[in-house]
């Protein structure tokens, strides 16, 4: 509607002629009720927008307003921070006060939402400082759905460029995102307001203490003492928590030593030593997830029994008597000789030519025995000690320490107000009140996991104390568990002494070392003579794949002599069907017996091919590991058992004989001694999962090796600040670290990021070793082919050797258990004549304190006569120290009692 100019020219004159200022004009239309609520102020009201913008764009009214804006809005935006800064709002880091419980309870979420609510203009302002430019969004998009399509037309198989250390991924520009996409807004306000979480993380991936300093000094961080501070405040609550869960006694520990350098100590007449390794002890302490009960464990005595009245050690037939039947399929196969066919039809399928990728349907996995339920496991670090456990009484000062930290002792549940009774759980507010709570062991049986080195100590540790009365102080509650890593690594070091180490091994072009030299040119001075776990592990794993994949070219040839290759059976489609009867005849041609007396060792050298024979024990020891590796990441401890049978035999035959021992150990307190409550708590437990993946179970001195990584690697302090001390004091908080730097990762979506190297790319390699063994036909029999390696019967030297061990050990079990049997006896005579020499002195010291005062001053008037002062001063010295030591109370009717 257009308005009369007359008409605004005669309005403006009214308000002259009335000397109305304009703005109390305008003040009177907001405050007068019924101007206020009249058409023409709702009108303005509506339209207030257009005549801001005249002030704000007008020449002589846009300083000011613009002044106003500014002073205003910046008065807003200081009271919303004062508002959300304040005690209590919830953003406040107190070193003091923090938590691992406060640290998971914080994410992005619980602080967006109170940012928002405390100071809203605040977030919008950040907001849009941040958003990027739209335009720039769509670019991107469209450059992922282009790369995306470039990726399926190439089958996943295009060239990326190297990135750093970003993992794989579909997008290369995901780091930009936290910066300029509009859903990760969010992210980057928190990442600039909250203290608390950027400490951490400074924390958990190892920050250098300058990087920390320089960062507090410019105002974007806490102080280093103050991060000390909460370093010992977290130490201090994560030895209530381990208090907690050890009073539950469902858990089981785990400790090995740890040898590190500290380069910069300085010598000194006291610390003088050979070299500048410290040498700590790092444990950890695993609760029992899959239903224990206290009652399980409750077979101290039962173990102690066993010690004192031994049965006769068990042999193999007799232990695999009583193990869980092998049923064979319907071709006829045990299960072992099952997994043998799957393993050469896997390698096939994932190695092979790209044609038989299509089977991994069909391919499935190997059958079940007796798996441990899939559970995600926690493991809690204890503070690492000081002592290294090198030496059967160093591992009792490291197991005291280890419970001690768990609040677990000897002293009976009555014997004060500070003990609890067992199973008693403590919650962390009461234990840390009470750091004196000892929870009594009582009947309870605690498994230590650790190497074989442990495990020995802990034996010499238990047999030297048979003579200790108390069973804490001869640590009967100890029942070693083994650390199935360290199995592993004694595996492919019998395969090092079999197939490397051995006298002639070296020499053929068939062997080990000579396919090492293949693919490992560089390394094979170093695997040749002492290798790693890592080096003989992937050598095994290697050599083995390609072996596996020359049997099938030789099997494939001998079947069609046109066929000369994998690829050019590829060409001909084979059905699956027709793979499978392959790989069943592969069984009995390529890999060599566990007797090899009756099948090589009976034959002439001129019907023999010792070559060839050699290739049959490697498929025969690298299937038996495949098989050792596999059951252990799927915890399938049946499987497990059976596999070990052949493998103490191997032990055996190699030297290995205290591994072939514990082995035998362990499979007949499995199956012949434990009863059954105990057993299962064991065995469910001697594997740990820390991703909750079917394969992803592992053993408990692996997660011991992992936490003495991140010792080495990443905490404990840098520079001047590494100190022993300061490793010991992060010891029980590396947990703590990690499950912050996961948490704060996945809350600024770099949850997809990660260090771990992608899986190599082997086609080359193994093509080059593939060509060298069909050029020295690895797996076919040339008759009367020589080799320099005079090959031994490992199974039946083992056998041997075992038999006679287990001769000795019951010998020496004899004899413990007789010398126990003797201080048993010996023990209660002590107290039958303590007792005795007791009661009489009892007797006569109640007769003394009971006697008529007339007839004792007879008698000592008598002795006066005598002249016997001495003898009356002695007795009057006795009588005052009886009557302090006896308390005796007399009845109304004149009868006492003490």
């Amino acid at each position: 509607m257009q308005s009369d100019p007359f008409a605004f020219y005669t309005a403006f004159q009214v308000l002259q002629q009335n000397n109305i200022p304009y703005e109390n004009f305008l003040r009177r239309s907001f405050e007068e009720t019924s101007i206020a609520s009249s058409p023409e102020v709702e009108n303005l009201v509506k339209g207030i927008e257009n005549v801001l913008d005249l002030f704000l764009f007008n020449k002589r009214t846009q300083p000011a307003v613009e002044s106003w804006i500014r002073g205003r809005f910046t008065e807003k935006l200081k009271l919303q921070l004062a508002d959300a800064s304040r005690v209590g709002g919830g953003f406040h880091f107190t070193a003091k006060d923090v938590t691992a419980e406060k640290l998971k309870e914080t994410t992005i979420q619980k602080l967006e939402n109170g940012i928002k609510d405390k100071a809203p203009d605040v977030w919008h302002l950040v907001g849009e400082l941040l958003k990027s430019d739209p335009e720039v969004i769509r670019r991107r998009h469209k450059a992922r759905e282009e790369r995306e399509k470039t990726r399926k037309r190439g089958k996943g198989q295009r060239k990326r460029k190297k990135r750093g250390n970003i993992a794989e991924g579909d997008d290369e520009l995901r780091v930009l995102d936290i910066v300029d996409s509009d859903e990760d807004e969010p992210e980057d306000i928190e990442e600039q307001l909250e203290e608390r979480w950027r400490t951490q993380i400074r924390m958990a991936c190892g920050v250098p203490d300058q990087a920390r300093k320089f960062i507090a000094q410019i105002g974007l961080s806490v102080s280093v003492s103050t991060i000390n501070l909460m370093v010992k405040n977290l130490s201090a609550e994560a030895a209530a928590e381990i208090r907690r869960l050890g009073s539950t006694f469902l858990v089981s520990y785990g400790y090995d030593n740890w040898d590190f350098l500290l380069r910069h100590s300085t010598p000194t007449w006291e610390t003088t030593r050979k070299d500048d390794l410290e040498h700590l002890s790092t444990g950890a302490i695993f609760p029992m997830v899959h239903g224990p009960s206290l009652a399980d464990l409750d077979y101290s005595d039962f173990l102690w029994n066993l010690q004192k009245n031994p049965p006769p050690p068990a042999t193999i037939a007799d232990i695999a008597a009583q193990m869980p039947p092998e049923i064979p399929n319907e071709n006829g196969l045990r299960p072992r000789e099952q997994f043998i066919v799957w393993k050469f039809l896997f390698d096939l399928v994932n190695y092979g030519p790209t044609y038989f990728s299509q089977f991994k349907a069909q391919l499935g996995e190997p059958e079940e025995f007796e798996c441990i339920p899939v559970i995600k496991t926690k493991a809690v670090p204890l503070r690492a000690s000081r002592t290294p456990p090198n030496t059967p009484a160093n591992c009792a000062m490291v197991m005291e320490e280890l419970l001690a930290q768990a609040g677990v002792g000897d002293s009976p549940p009555d014997s004060g107000g500070a003990n609890m009774a067992m199973g008693e759980t403590a919650t962390p507010s009461v234990a840390s009140r009470k750091s004196k709570v000892v929870s009594h062991i009582g009947n309870k049986v605690i498994p230590m996991f650790g190497d074989l080195g442990t495990g020995q100590h802990i034996y010499s540790l238990q047999y030297s104390r048979i003579r200790d009365v108390s069973p804490w102080s001869r640590f009967q509650f100890s029942l070693y568990a083994n650390g199935w890593f360290h199995v592993r690594m004694a595996a492919v070091h019998a395969i090092f002494r079999r197939h490397i180490e051995a006298p002639g091994a070296k020499e053929d072009l068939t062997s080990l070392i000579a396919y090492v030299a293949q693919i490992r040119p560089l390394e094979r001075p170093k695997i040749e003579s002492n290798p790693n776990f890592r080096q003989m592990h992937e050598v095994v794993t290697h050599v083995g794949i390609v072996l596996r994949l020359d049997a099938w070219r030789a099997q494939v040839k001998s079947e069609n002599p046109s066929v000369t290759s994998l690829d050019t059976w590829a060409q001909k489609k084979p059905t699956w069907d027709e793979i499978s009867v392959m790989a069943n005849q592969m069984l009995k041609r390529f890999v060599a017996p566990i007797d090899m007396t009756r099948e090589f060792f009976k034959k002439s050298k001129a019907e023999r091919d010792q070559r060839f024979e050699v290739s049959m024990t490697l498929h025969q020891d690298f299937l038996l590991y495949e098989e050792l590796d596999y059951a252990l990441k799927h915890g399938d401890i049946g499987r497990l058992d059976w596999c070990l049978l052949p493998w103490i035999n191997l032990f055996m035959g190699c030297g290995k004989v205290k591994y072939a021992m514990e082995m035998r150990r362990y499979l007949e307190n499995m199956h012949v001694l434990f009863p059954k409550p105990l057993r299962d708590v064991i065995r469910k437990h001697m594997l740990t999962n820390p991703t909750g993946r079917k394969d992803g179970f592992r053993g408990v001195d692996w997660e011991i090796e992992l936490f003495n990584l991140y010792l080495s690697k990443f905490h404990g302090g840098s520079g001047s600040n590494r100190t022993v001390n300061r490793i010991i004091e992060e010891s029980p908080l590396i947990q703590v670290y990690k499950d912050v730097r996961e948490q704060l990762e996945h809350m600024f979506c770099l949850d997809r990021k990660t260090t771990r190297h992608s899986p190599a790319k082997m086609g080359l390699t193994f093509d080059k070793l593939a060509r060298y063994m069909e050029k020295n036909q690895t797996n076919e029999f040339i008759l009367g082919r020589k080799s320099k390696y005079k090959l031994t019967d490992m199974a039946m030297t083992g056998m041997k050797k075992l038999a006679d061990a287990i001769d000795d050990l019951w010998i020496k079990q004899e004899k413990r258990a007789e010398q126990l049997r003797k201080l048993e006896e010996e023990f209660k005579q002590q107290d039958n004549s303590k007792n005795q020499n007791e009661s009489g002195e009892l007797d006569m010291q109640v007769d003394r304190r009971v006697e008529d005062p007339s007839t004792r001053e007879n008698r000592n008037g008598n002795e006066n006569e005598a002249g016997n002062e001495n003898s009356r001063g002695r007795e009057t010295t006795e009588s005052q120290e009886t009557i302090e030591e006896i308390d005796i109370e007399y009845g109304d009717d004149g009868s006492f009692f003490v």
